[in-house]
């Protein structure tokens, strides 16, 4: 069977910590320091001493992995809260970023998330560790130690059922597909420095390592859209479009191509796309996509429609997800406001 690039990063091991890592599993964990908190929290993890098991995952909103992993640690927290675990997200992007990310998210993000901005908690864990790829889980015992890290979609529940229970024996993870690992978390470098020829170059050895033409066609719309380079951006999206299937990879994508200025506007119409395949796949049963394709539709000029959308958004999230309607009804009298403007 081959796994997709998406599901190979949550299926495969990490990579094995490098040599002289400053971290190591069995040690006191180091305090979460982090700029701001988007959901939960504040959370103090020497507070939880002898009460929490905490995971601790980093993340960020640009990564399909990682949001294809949201559901599994809201699952992993509602069926171990009793027990006293605690789950919490950390992305080293600006709160500008993350925040609408996490409020249009609503239950189904379902934990803790925070802002490390100043990436105190990148260094203190996953540059202690030696550790560059992301999405990337720590499990912090009752004790406060470090008791695993690794991949979240690679035996953590496994891990956490085995330290509540106080039998679970830390185990060196295998080391899987290094060359794939390698490559993903030298893409993320590339990214961040907005390197994009190289970052283009790496996308290439990422699909030929593991094909996936959803991500390869996302990736490279990515890259060429923050280039600038927009003919063959947009024949990347439209070849995305036509290949995905999953409503929030869908979802994702529609936000990013609507909202993000580095694109300058180019992309609202495939944006809009995206966000109407995305309502479909979900059945029309998500009120943060049907928020998304609200926002789509009034960025592609169609006030009507987005104000259509924003209401169902709203009465859905009324029966499923209360703490989000106050987030939905602001944007929905934005949208009566521009309405009314325009008579």
């Amino acid at each position: 069977m081959t796994a997709t690039v998406m599901s190979a990063c949550l299926l495969l091991p990490v990579l094995a910590p490098a040599a002289g890592a400053g971290l190591k599993v069995g040690e006191p964990a180091p305090p979460l320091e982090v700029s701001q908190w988007v959901k939960g929290g504040p959370v103090n993890l020497a507070e939880g001493r002898g009460r929490n098991v905490y995971v601790v995952e980093f993340w960020a909103t640009w990564c399909p992995p990682c949001v294809r992993s949201i559901p599994h640690l809201s699952a992993l927290q509602a069926k171990y809260q009793a027990q006293g675990v605690v789950v919490i997200g950390v992305s080293d992007e600006p709160p500008a970023t993350v925040v609408p990310f996490v409020r249009r998210m609503g239950e189904r993000m379902a934990y803790a998330v925070a802002c490390d901005a100043k990436q105190a908690a990148w260094r203190a864990y996953m540059q202690a560790v030696g550790e560059r790829s992301i999405p990337h889980a720590f499990v912090i015992d009752k004790q406060g130690k470090l008791a695993w890290h690794g991949n979240p979609g690679q035996g953590l529940e496994q891990v956490l059922t085995g330290v509540l229970a106080g039998n679970f024996d830390s185990l060196r993870p295998p080391e899987g597909n290094r060359a794939f690992l390698t490559a993903w978390a030298e893409l993320q470098t590339l990214t961040r420095a907005q390197r994009w020829e190289e970052a283009l170059a790496k996308v290439e050895d990422i699909n030929r390592l593991q094909p996936d033409p959803v991500a390869y066609h996302l990736l490279r719309f990515r890259c060429l859209g923050a280039r600038g380079d927009e003919v063959p951006a947009r024949a990347e999206a439209e070849r995305f479009l036509a290949a995905a299937k999953d409503a929030e990879v869908l979802n994702a994508f529609a936000w990013d191509a609507v909202s993000n200025t580095r694109y300058g506007g180019r992309y609202k119409g495939l944006g809009l796309a995206a966000a109407e395949k995305a309502t479909k796949a979900s059945a029309g049963g998500s009120w943060n996509i049907l928020d998304t394709c609200a926002r789509a539709r009034f960025e592609t000029g169609d006030v009507g429609g987005a104000i259509e959308l924003q209401r169902r958004a709203v009465d859905l999230a009324q029966r499923i997800d209360p703490r989000a309607v106050a987030g939905l009804r602001k944007t929905l009298e934005a949208y009566l406001a521009a309405g009314a403007a325009s008579r």
